[in-house]
């Protein structure tokens, strides 16, 4: 298996988990079978162009952040972010911690670029 297709494949499966929605729920919102999201979704197939866009806009990131993704970065940025700027963790809000873990490392990531600019 192509070790940048199973990268993918699991970035949009953790992003999808991130943000509390099913695998149904994915595939009826990319018109996708369930059966051929799945395929996708373990890195069974190749995902096109085309098709990332659609998921990167149902999980309402970019395919910059499905493509680079790095979980174990974001739970490292995240605990040395909090430490430097307040003795507790900042709180969720809007739809859920999936999305506040998202904008969070997201943001992390662009003080990271300003910093090394």
């Amino acid at each position: 298996m192509n070790q940048v297709l199973q990268k993918v494949s699991n970035n949009i499966r953790l992003l999808r988990e991130m943000m509390n929605l099913t695998r149904e729920q994915m595939a009826s919102d990319i018109n996708m079978s369930l059966s051929g999201y799945g395929k996708m979704e373990r890195g069974e197939v190749d995902i096109t162009v085309s098709r990332l866009y659609e998921i990167a806009d149902v999980l309402g990131v970019s395919p910059e952040v499905i493509l680079n993704f790095d979980p174990g970065a974001m739970i490292k940025e995240m605990n040395h972010t909090t430490k430097e700027k307040s003795p507790s963790p900042p709180t969720p809000q809007g739809n859920g911690l999936g999305e506040f873990l998202i904008n969070h490392y997201l943001q992390s990531r662009k003080g990271l670029q300003k910093d090394s600019e």
